[in-house]
């Protein structure tokens, strides 16, 4: 098996071993004197090879779990790197300023303390200028190097950064412009 996972990898080999013991030991266990035990051999045999495709399965749901996950963050755009369940803000190093999300007030949904770390991280390496968060559900737009990106916290299953295009959410777009005239 070509398995990714290292666990799913360990797990498949244990599973073999045990295959094998089981029948090695069912014949060592048969043998008594000169005569040879038939129902202490399949004891052995028949328990070892169902204890070992027991591991061999749980191997390979570990490993279709693993490629579930990698064809979801493929599908949304996430590296390894940013699948992150929770982050503090202790965790994430804010460079040039502290960055505040503005207009906290005009937000009817919960905002959570990590969303400024996720978000920070999302936008690594780049220079973020401000975070703005949208009365839109769980929308922010991030101005990073003076650039406008529209993204959303994935709150209901991965709590990652999902960036959106503002051609798809009109009403932000219009949002956003009446807020920076104000």
């Amino acid at each position: 098996m070509d398995y990714r996972n290292r666990i799913a990898k360990t797990i498949f080999y244990i599973g073999i071993i045990e295959i094998i013991a089981g029948f090695i030991l069912g014949f060592i266990f048969a043998q008594d004197g000169y005569a040879f035990v038939v129902s202490v051999f399949y004891s052995w045999t028949i328990g070892g090879f169902i204890t070992g495709i027991l591991f061999i399965g749980f191997a390979e749901l570990i490993e279709r779990q693993t490629e579930t996950n990698m064809l979801l963050r493929q599908g949304f755009n996430i590296s390894n790197k940013e699948f992150i369940a929770a982050t503090t803000s202790a965790e994430v190093e804010i460079k040039d300023s502290d960055i505040q999300i503005k207009n906290k007030e005009d937000v009817s949904w919960d905002l959570e303390s990590a969303d400024i770390s996720r978000i920070i991280l999302h936008f690594r390496n780049k220079v973020i200028n401000e975070i703005v968060a949208t009365p839109f559900n769980y929308k922010f737009v991030v101005t990073v190097n003076g650039e406008d990106h529209l993204i959303r916290i994935d709150r209901g299953y991965s709590n990652h950064v999902l960036p959106l295009k503002f051609s798809t959410y009109p009403e932000v777009k219009e949002w956003l412009e009446d807020f920076k005239a104000q």
